[in-house]
């Protein structure tokens, strides 16, 4: 993808998508509402070269409504993650077409459940309808599938009679905890006054309570 942007010409009120691509298929040009162009690079995406300049094709077609440069800067991120997923199978897809409809499925199903997963599956979904050789079949079936609003949620709230056991449990822990710390504490300002018998319990603790102060790990 380019850097800055330059000033592009207008373009002709029959210009086609291929006028957006380079003559190799794998650069396309985003022109946005000032005129400006960025041109993003498919040589770039880990895909087969069959697959780059279809990815560039249908990218340039959809491209013929946008008006600003961060609505391609999106679409290539998401090109970006679906490249990640198909090189993570082993054995991409040589083409588009090539793609089945179990690769479409583990696709979704990988990235239906986060925010940033659902914007990649809407924006590939958008794209990949654009390619004639899948829309008929299982992989078009697949594609019609909508893309879901939200992801299985993540944490789950507590009834009132739940919550009121978690703040019991929680209570006792912390109780138990800080005694513990008092009697530790005490402990220690006995045995660094040496008022504890050597051969005591107490002191053994002692002892461990001083070299943890001192080094913050257990003694052997």
């Amino acid at each position: 993808m380019s850097g800055r942007g330059r000033k592009a010409v207008l373009p002709p009120p029959d210009f086609q998508a291929t006028e957006r691509i380079d003559a190799d298929g794998l650069q396309a040009t985003v022109v946005n509402k000032e005129g400006y162009e960025r041109v993003f690079d498919f040589a770039a995406i880990a895909v087969p070269q069959p697959m780059r300049c279809s990815l560039a094709r249908a990218f340039a077609e959809q491209s013929m409504g946008w008006n600003s440069h961060a609505s391609g800067e999106s679409y290539w991120r998401s090109i970006e993650v679906f490249a990640r997923f198909l090189k993570d199978q082993g054995q991409p897809a040589k083409d588009l077409g090539d793609l089945t409809s179990a690769t479409l499925r583990l696709w979704r199903n990988n990235h239906k459940d986060t925010p940033g997963g659902r914007e990649a599956l809407g924006k590939m979904r958008t794209l990949l309808k654009r390619e004639p050789r899948l829309a008929q079949g299982l992989a078009a079936e697949e594609l019609a599938r909508p893309v879901p609003k939200k992801g299985k949620p993540s944490k789950q709230s507590y009834r009132p009679s739940e919550r009121d056991q978690v703040l019991l449990a929680a209570e006792r822990q912390f109780r138990a905890a800080l005694l513990r710390i008092r009697e530790n504490t005490e402990l220690l300002a006995r045995y660094r006054a040496g008022a504890l018998d050597l051969d005591s319990r107490d002191w053994r603790i002692g002892a461990a309570l001083e070299h943890i102060a001192a080094t913050g790990e257990l003694p052997g």
